[in-house]
C-alpha cells in the first residue's frame, strides 16, 4: 500500500510544524512499502507557507502545493492531484486529531479490505471538554440521519479523517468545496453499491478559539443543507452534476466552514 497524506493548512504558523513531525515519527503499519505528505496551502496570510517550505525540506517524502482559492480540502489537496498513493488520508494541521491514530485507520482497512475507513470521535458516546454541547448534539443527529440515508451506521459523519481508496474517489465526481467534502464523501460512496465501509475510533483535542480555532456557531447549518442535498438524491446518482439548481444554492453558501469539525 503506498499511502498519501494530505494537510489542508491554512493560518497554522503555530501548529505546522508539530503536526509534520507527529506524523514522521508515526510507525506505519508493516504493509505501507512507502509514503508521502502534500501540504496544500490554503491561500494562509500568515507565515504558514514559507514555515512549511523550511519544514518539509528535511523530509523527501513531503511537499508543499499552493492553492489558488481558499478551498485546498476539495481542489488539489483532497481531490489527490498529484498524489502517487493508492490511498490516501486527509490530516488537518490544526492537531486536533493525532497522527498517532493513522495506523490503527490503515490496519483496519487492510484488514477487512474495506474501501472508506472513517475516524469517529463519539462512537462511545464520550464528550469532549471545550467542544461545545451544541456541535455534539447536532453532529449525533446528522450523522443519525446519514446512517438512515445510507443504511450504514455512522458515528460521526463529519469527523475528518477519512481513509479511501484513491480509485474510488476518483469515480465519485465530488464538488464541494471547504468541509462540506466530508459529508459529500460519505453520502455519495455509502449510496454507491458495492463500497465497504467501516468506522474507527480516533482521539481527539478540540482547541478553543483563542487558539486558533475558526469555527462560528451557525456553521452547522451548511452541514445540515449538504446532508439533505446529498442524502435525498436519487439513489442511483453518484454526482449531483445536473442538479444546477442546488448547484446555485451552495454556491450563496460558500462561506460555511468547517462546521462541526471540533
Amino acid at each position: 500500500m503506498y499511502l498519501t497524506v494530505i494537510i489542508p493548512m491554512y493560518n497554522e504558523a503555530g501548529a505546522i510544524t508539530r503536526t509534520l513531525e507527529r506524523i514522521h515519527d508515526t510507525v506505519m503499519p508493516e504493509f505501507i512499502r512507502q509514503f508521502e505528505v502534500i501540504i496544500v496551502d490554503d491561500c494562509s496570510t500568515d507565515e504558514s507557507a514559507d514555515l512549511a517550505e523550511s519544514i518539509t525540506a528535511p523530509y523527501p517524502q513531503a511537499r508543499v502545493i499552493g492553492s489558488r482559492s481558499t478551498q485546498a480540502r476539495s481542489s488539489c489537496g483532497c481531490r489527490g492531484k498529484g498524489s502517487r498513493g493508492d490511498t490516501i488520508i486527509v490530516q488537518d494541521a490544526d492537531m486536533e486529531l493525532d497522527p498517532a491514530d493513522i495506523p490503527a485507520l490503515l490496519r483496519k482497512m487492510h484488514a477487512g479490505n474495506f474501501d472508506l475507513v472513517s475516524g469517529t470521535r463519539f462512537d462511545t458516546g464520550r464528550s469532549y471538554r471545550g467542544h461545545a454541547a451544541a456541535a455534539t448534539t447536532l453532529n449525533r443527529l446528522i450523522s443519525a440521519l446519514a446512517s438512515r440515508m445510507t443504511g450504514r451506521k455512522i458515528t460521526d459523519l463529519t469527523c475528518g479523517y477519512k481513509l479511501f481508496r484513491k480509485d474510488l474517489f476518483q469515480n465519485l465526481d465530488l464538488r464541494e468545496k471547504r468541509f462540506g467534502f466530508e459529508t459529500e464523501l460519505m453520502l455519495k460512496a455509502l449510496r454507491k453499491n458495492g463500497v465497504s465501509f467501516t468506522e474507527e475510533s480516533v482521539s481527539y483535542e478540540p482547541r478553543r478559539k483563542r487558539e486558533g480555532k475558526k469555527i462560528h456557531a451557525g456553521d452547522g447549518l451548511g452541514i445540515v443543507f449538504k446532508l439533505f442535498r446529498y442524502g435525498l438524491a436519487r439513489k442511483n446518482l453518484v454526482s449531483t452534476r445536473n442538479n444546477h439548481h442546488a448547484g446555485s444554492l451552495y454556491d450563496h453558501h460558500n462561506d460555511d466552514r468547517q462546521a462541526l469539525e471540533g
